[in-house]
């Protein structure tokens, strides 16, 4: 894998990570604003709302994590190696999914085998 391509996906993680931590950072604001208004009796905490809030925090943080995994592989060993099957994931689909673990054969395994 060339340098030039390696740093490409490199950047877009970083820039993915950067929007991930800001809207992590929206969220948080959000559920603090939310309980200093249920705290002062302005507005009765929408269970909803606060379960919304509470759901997209943690698919952000997973991502994010996914993210960090991403670039770890990448400092630590040869990136754009699947975990699953150790041949080399396809460089368009890493093109598009910059933090696959696995190439496109093993995702859709895993995917089979996680529904059942």
């Amino acid at each position: 894998m060339d340098f030039l391509f390696y740093d490409n996906v490199r950047q877009k993680l970083l820039t993915r990570r950067h929007k991930i931590a800001l809207i992590l950072r929206n969220l948080q604001i959000q559920k603090i604003d939310m309980s200093k208004r249920t705290l002062d009796h302005l507005e009765i905490m929408e269970p909803s709302r606060a379960s919304l809030l509470d759901t997209l925090d943690g698919w952000y943080r997973k991502e994010l994590n996914d993210v960090d995994s991403a670039l770890a592989r990448a400092r630590l060993s040869p990136f754009g190696i699947c975990l699953g099957c150790n041949s080399e994931i396809d460089l368009n689909w890493l093109e598009k999914c910059p933090e696959a673990e696995f190439c496109r054969s093993c995702e859709d395994l895993k995917k089979w085998m996680e529904l059942g």
